[in-house]
């Protein structure tokens, strides 16, 4: 099985303090955002409670938390989604990473845009790349990556952040000696800075089972809405929990699409979940512009069927 290098970072804005909004004007637009959401919920009819497994959104958040256009504030219009019942975990990626310096102004942003998204309900992993646990990097960063390197990269977001667990990207899904030595290393690591949490690794394809010896979770799927229909189950899928899995669809250009992606995944024992329309070379740099109706789409899949 080869590797497949799909994944892409996203790429943190540079934002000048003299733009940033007020408190108070942050709190109205997560107002507006929630009255727009139970808008969306009013024709929903509230289920009993079941015992069958929740589908979730997990959000490749790489986009800035505080926005000084005209446009919306996305961190903000992730946490109004909450309001709907479903759960919804975001990944942060400030520089291809938590970054360098402690004391840089984007790091207080984003502390507190964790800060209020947890306390909403949501959940936040860190970006952190891993080459492929090979070196098998890329241009925009340097050419050598090795596990301590990682390991403090998370203690940074453990510090600076207060996340809920990593997000390790580039995963390899090749069952070689030095590969999963690499990523023994970085799981030891991961555990020993904090025992509860969560652990995602991004192969974006098929990967062997073994890899559940590091991560949680196994990003099975990154590609666009065509490749995505053609897919099967990986063969554990059945085996294991739907926690197992998240899939990741972009360049899905209707809400149409969207649907179809979220029923696949699900009926594919998928927990984790996201479509967009946003395409490459920065596919998770913005919300998709069907938002609230993925939100519909996820919550209505957590229904029972008659």
């Amino acid at each position: 099985m080869s590797v497949l290098p799909v994944a892409i970072k996203g790429t943190a804005r540079a934002i000048g303090a003299e733009q940033r909004r007020s408190r108070s004007q942050r709190g109205e637009h997560i107002m507006r955002s929630t009255t727009l959401l139970f808008a969306a919920l009013s024709l929903w009819m509230v289920a009993p409670a079941q015992s069958f497994a929740q589908a979730e959104i997990l959000v490749p958040a790489y986009f800035y938390p505080l926005s000084w256009d005209e446009q919306m504030n996305q961190w903000d219009d992730m946490q109004a989604a909450l309001a709907s019942g479903v759960r919804i975990t975001a990944i942060m990626n400030p520089t291809n990473g938590p970054g360098a310096d402690a004391n840089a102004p984007h790091v207080k942003d984003y502390a507190a845009a964790v800060k209020s998204f947890q306390e909403a309900g949501g959940k936040v992993l860190g970006y952190v790349y891993t080459c492929y646990g090979v070196n098998n990097c890329k241009p925009e960063v340097p050419p050598v990556r090795t596990a301590p390197e990682v390991i403090a990269d998370a203690e940074k977001y453990r510090d600076w952040y207060g996340v809920d667990g990593i997000f390790l990207d580039e995963l390899s899904n090749v069952e070689e000696e030095r590969v999963l030595s690499f990523y023994a290393e970085v799981s030891s690591g991961l555990k020993a800075l904090r025992s509860d949490w969560v652990v995602v690794g991004n192969p974006g394809a098929p990967t062997p089972p073994r890899f559940f010896d590091f991560v949680e979770t196994i990003v099975t799927f990154e590609n666009v809405p065509q490749a995505h229909a053609a897919a099967s189950a990986v063969d554990w899928a059945f085996n294991r929990p739907p926690r197992a899995q998240a899939q990741l669809v972009y360049n899905a250009t209707t809400a149409d699409t969207m649907r179809a992606a979220v029923r696949d995944a699900v009926a594919r024992n998928v927990l984790y979940i996201y479509v967009t329309d946003d395409v490459l070379p920065n596919q998770w740099d913005r919300l998709p512009t069907y938002w609230l109706e993925e939100v519909e789409a996820v919550r209505s899949a957590n229904r029972p069927q008659n």
